[in-house]
């Protein structure tokens, strides 16, 4: 009351509108391929640098609720329908571009994919649709661990 003075009158509040690239009028396939192109040749310009100057280099996709074939809890269900529902279009271009880069890392034998980590595990995995639990943690630095004990 006190910012819109004494006599003014309350207003409604106007939802807002998400500004996404759907409401920008920008196809989906286009955004994707952009971002994978632009991952890709990061993950070429590290490869050149490690070549350089004699490192090798591991790229990692992280895990995410809404991927891989876990039997999700009640609760990490409840946390994928609402992310889901809060920005369908930001849903569906992460899922879209995760998939590009997966089958992208077939090609690129540094780039490892983790949407498969917790396949196998039946727990509470996930804190949030893209922060793990103490044990998911466990389990992807098993993987990563594996993964660099089989290119040694």
């Amino acid at each position: 009351t006190k910012a819109m003075g004494a006599n003014s009158e309350k207003k409604e509040a106007t939802p807002k509108k998400l500004n996404t690239y759907k409401t920008m009028g920008i196809e989906a396939k286009q955004l994707s391929d952009s971002v994978v192109q632009n991952y890709l040749e990061n993950n070429r310009i590290v490869n050149a640098l490690g070549e350089k100057y004699g490192f090798n280099s591991l790229f990692f996709l992280p895990p995410h609720l809404s991927l891989g074939n876990k039997r999700l809890t009640a609760e990490e269900t409840e946390m994928k329908r609402e992310e889901e529902e809060a920005d369908p279009a930001l849903s569906e271009l992460f899922t879209t571009v995760y998939h590009r880069l997966e089958s992208e890392s077939l090609k690129h034998r540094n780039l490892h994919s983790m949407a498969n980590v917790f396949d196998d595990s039946d727990g509470l995995m996930w804190i949030d649709e893209g922060h793990a639990t103490p044990v998911g943690n466990q389990l992807i630095a098993r993987r990563i661990l594996d993964i660099i004990a089989a290119r040694s």
